[in-house]
């Protein structure tokens, strides 16, 4: 995998593909959980984007948060959860201001949970492939530098446990 990203970021530029690297603030809100509480959590983000037309991109990205977790009465302290995703993206225009659609795959990784003050509550998860839809606004301030507001929403289902986070990030990309 990492082969084959190097590979596209080194030979889009002999094609004419534009690259572009960022990075975001992400704050991921989560559905109902089978009797477990998700807090809203921060956290923050990085990706790479392959241009190539004016209309159509690749993104590789990575987001990394921490929400804290409870189950009745119980502390479970927090779940990591790193999410590697990968989507094609539709752009809506080129001006200034401009909008995105996308839609791709994710390997959602979830942090182990455990009872903090006694044995009452163990679970182990095993990494997931997840669908994600993304949306979202950018903004040109420099022919190089983009502002972007986004929403990505990723239905994940692990065993009983319904994370479906829905992402909002803020950020910034610099064009090469």
């Amino acid at each position: 995998m990492r082969r084959l990203l190097l590979l596209l970021l080194l030979a889009a530029p002999l094609h004419g593909a534009e690259i572009e690297a960022g990075a975001q603030h992400v704050v991921a809100m989560y559905g109902d959980n089978a009797g477990l509480e998700i807090d809203m959590s921060r956290g923050f983000g990085v990706h790479v984007e392959v241009f190539w037309s004016n209309a159509i991109s690749t993104r590789a990205a990575a987001a990394f948060l921490n929400p804290a977790v409870y189950a009745p009465e119980v502390d479970l302290g927090t779940m990591g959860l790193d999410i590697w995703s990968a989507t094609a993206r539709w752009h809506l225009g080129r001006s200034r201001f401009s909008g995105y659609a996308g839609a791709g795959g994710a390997l959602v990784a979830i942090g182990n949970l455990e009872d903090q003050f006694g044995g009452t509550v163990e679970r182990e998860f095993d990494p997931e492939l997840a669908a994600v839809v993304e949306a979202g606004v950018r903004y040109r301030i420099h022919p190089r530098i983009v502002l972007e507001l986004g929403a990505t929403y990723i239905p994940l289902q692990v065993e009983e446990l319904a994370v479906d986070p829905l992402i909002v990030s803020a950020g910034a990309a610099w064009r090469f």
